[in-house]
């Protein structure tokens, strides 16, 4: 049996910032997918069976489902104080600039400081 002490230890901080930050990109990945999808795909009776032709309706669902699980792990590993802003903020921020930088989004400065700000405080977030 092992002892209680290593059953309750939670691991290597940098361990407990990594996590959120892999998972808030992969949610983010699959939120920008999704928004492709959505692009495709017209909102009427066939929108569902539109949907579920897109190969990378399921790409983005595996992503964000990878990153789900990793972001609940990262609960149980790091602080919510931490891990819940980092992934967040990234989940955010992720769908954002791919927008913009593959899609043509427009990009005015108050968007641009606000990606900033995001990537400032989660640079902050550490134990």
């Amino acid at each position: 049996m092992g002892s209680t002490s290593s059953r309750n230890s939670r691991g290597n901080p940098y361990i407990s910032i990594l996590m959120p930050v892999i998972a808030g990109v992969l949610i983010g990945v699959a939120g920008y997918l999704i928004k492709i999808v959505m692009s495709s795909v017209s909102l009427n009776a066939g929108f569902l069976v539109g949907v579920l032709t897109q190969p990378l309706a399921y790409v983005s669902g595996v992503l964000g489902l990878v990153g789900f699980l990793l972001f609940q792990k990262s609960l149980y590993k790091g602080k919510v104080s931490v891990v819940t802003p980092i992934m967040s903020g990234l989940s955010i921020l992720i769908p954002v600039a791919l927008a913009i930088l593959f899609l043509g989004e427009p990009s005015p400065p108050l968007k641009l400081v606000g990606i900033v700000l995001i990537l400032v405080g989660v640079a902050g977030l550490r134990d």
